[in-house]
């Protein structure tokens, strides 16, 4: 075993690199330690300073679960955060749990908490940056996740006051509104969370993402111009929902082709016709939700 112990203004944070890793992205790679107080934290690594950012903005929320302590270690810094025991959005949507027609209860709790949380982080000027379902976890001990579990908002490194510039370039691929892929940022807004939601939402009813390609560049386009498909697992009227939640504009030529006055322009269009707020969108596809399960029920008492 190799035990490291990292320091920080709030405590002393002890991990095994070869047991305890989670996992490694392209700014950071994860571990999983305890506190003084033998409570489990997650340990992110950072492999680039800007990544600090991700401490340095606060949002006090009981949704957000944020950094709470750093460290730095031989020029390398270490941010530290509650560990939360549960699944992400992303693992119980593969499991199925969520498209259960019948039991719309949990998807319905999930939606609802998010779009609480959203929404008072859109009311205090700042947005996410990058909502998607491996993002949202869902706090639970064991296998049986209760109905009104809690749901955690984690990854705060994108989070900025709307129409500014991320500190971290690029865009999460499947959930970013095209203004971020365009890089308009002075365009991205509370909106811009209310679009990756509901692409997020539409991964989970259907089992599928909106978009495939092996071709990045060709995925990119198809994220710009291609609208949410009619499947199975999502009856009309939500869809419908979603489709208004992830307005784009139908470009007629690629928008690289565009003067920057009319990009900016017909992607204001798209983004005027989703919902004026998240939390519009999250009461308008709840309502959807509750439809379809009265009428899966209905359909069996005929």
């Amino acid at each position: 075993m190799s035990i490291i112990k990292i320091s920080g203004s709030k405590g002393v944070y002890t991990f095994d690199p070869e047991i305890s890793f989670l996992r490694e992205g392209k700014f950071s790679a994860i571990y999983v330690g305890v506190d003084d107080n033998n409570c489990k934290v997650l340990i992110k690594q950072l492999h680039s300073d800007a990544d600090v950012h991700e401490y340095s903005l606060q949002f006090n929320h009981p949704s957000f679960v944020a950094y709470t302590d750093s460290c730095l270690v031989n020029n390398v810094t270490f941010l530290i955060r509650p560990f939360i025991e549960g699944d992400s959005l992303w693992a119980l949507s593969k499991s199925g749990l969520l498209r259960k027609k019948g039991d719309r209860t949990l998807l319905i709790n999930i939606i609802r908490q998010v779009g609480e949380a959203l929404n008072s982080l859109h009311e205090s000027g700042l947005i996410h940056g990058d909502v998607r379902p491996h993002n949202i976890l869902v706090a639970h001990q064991n296998e049986n996740i209760s109905e009104d579990a809690s749901i955690k908002i984690i990854d705060l490194a994108m989070m900025r006051k709307s129409g500014t510039v991320p500190l971290q370039p690029g865009f999460a691929l499947i959930y970013s509104p095209p203004e971020l892929v365009l890089k308009k940022y002075d365009l991205t807004g509370p909106a811009s969370d209310q679009y990756s939601l509901a692409i997020s939402i539409y991964e989970i009813l259907s089992g599928a993402i909106p978009f495939k390609h092996i071709n990045p560049e060709l995925l990119t386009h198809l994220m710009l111009v291609q609208p949410l498909k009619v499947v199975s697992g999502i009856d009309k009227p939500t869809l419908v929902v979603l489709q208004k939640a992830s307005a784009r504009y139908p470009f007629k030529s690629p928008p690289k082709n565009l003067q920057d006055a009319e990009l900016s322009s017909q992607l204001q269009q798209a983004i005027n016709e989703r919902y004026t707020s998240v939390k519009e969108f999250c009461e308008e596809l709840i309502a959807t939700l509750v439809n379809e399960k009265k009428s899966f029920f209905s359909f069996f008492r005929s």
